[in-house]
């Protein structure tokens, strides 16, 4: 669920994924379609010319050989190497959010009201429940 917020926060702007140092233009089916990994650590790096992205990093993750194939180049990323100098520095220094599952049973069923919350999205805005209502 939280990985799909991600993927709609980041195509409000041009932005590249990265997940585990390897270039997406939107999150691979194998990640989005599975529970959020207990060692993920999620961060959103940008260069000075403004080009953006949304990191992901978890040693857990083992890409499907289907995802691998929409990998995109370095060198076919704008600014790909400054992103992916940043994201290696940000890794290494354990730069993000990190995610801890512990719950065993889910912590919103079906039907429940979602909680309110507020966040900030890879274009700065300040987003709230509201904007996802319906959706």
């Amino acid at each position: 669920m939280f990985l799909s917020f991600i993927t709609a926060s980041a195509k409000q702007s041009d932005y590249i994924i990265i997940v585990n140092g390897l270039f997406y233009k939107e999150l691979p089916a194998d990640i989005k379609n599975n529970s959020t990994p207990q060692d993920m650590n999620m961060f959103i790096i940008h260069t000075p010319n403004e080009t953006k992205a949304v990191c992901l990093y978890a040693p857990s993750i083992v890409l499907a050989e289907e995802s691998k194939q929409y990998v995109i180049p370095v060198e076919k990323v704008t600014e790909g190497e400054e992103l992916l100098r940043r994201y290696n520095e940000q890794k290494e220094e354990s730069k993000g959010i990190g995610f801890t599952m512990g719950a065993k049973k889910p912590l919103i069923k079906v039907g429940d009201k979602f909680p309110d919350f507020s966040a900030t999205d890879i274009t700065g805005s300040d987003g709230q429940m509201l904007i996802l209502k319906g959706k």
